[in-house]
Order: structure tokens, then sequence, then C-alpha cells
């Protein structure tokens, strides 16, 4: 992304946030990237899903937040899910259902 593109949207943080570390580290040790690379890796993926969609969930790196696994609800999703009941109402990526 360009800098002039980055002035024009306040939502885009080109830097991880050091909040999203505990969900870096577990990339670091789960994904098939090896672990130097799972950051750079990180920031393709946000800078590629930004220039197609430019949405502050992207921009703001909630992506990475696993804030649905804490909610009381979660287990319940997930049955259903498996039951094959589904309705994806989530943000951009889906990766904790």
């Amino acid at each position: 992304m360009s800098a002039t593109n980055q002035e024009k949207n306040f939502d885009y943080q080109e830097e991880l946030p050091a909040d999203k570390a505990q969900t870096l580290a577990s990339l670091k040790t789960y994904n098939k990237n090896p672990p130097d690379q799972t950051e750079r890796h990180l920031r393709e993926i946000c800078q590629k899903s930004w220039n197609i969609f430019p949405h502050g969930c992207i921009g703001h790196w909630l992506f990475l937040d696993c804030a649905i696994t804490s909610l009381p609800e979660y287990p319940a999703i997930i049955e259903r899910i498996k039951a094959g009941n589904v309705l994806d109402a989530g943000c951009a990526f889906g990766y904790a259902l």
C-alpha cells in the first residue's frame, strides 16, 4: 500500500499492533510458514485484503482477534456448524469457526 493510500484512510495500521503478540506467537507455532516469516506473511495478507476491501476490521488487524472463542455461546455455535446449520456473520476472515 502506498503512503498516499494510507494518508487517505485512517483505518489502516501498517504495523502489527502490540496487542496481537499472543496470536502472532500461536501462529508461529501452528502455521505452515517458518516462524521467522510469519509476521511478513500476515502483513501480506493484511495488505492484499485491504486492497480488495478497505474495511476497518482488516486495517486494524482485528482478524487476529479470537474474541468469539471466549463467548459463552461459542460451544453451541460449533455444535450448530457441525450439524450443518451456520450463518456466517463474521468480520472478513472466519478462521475461528
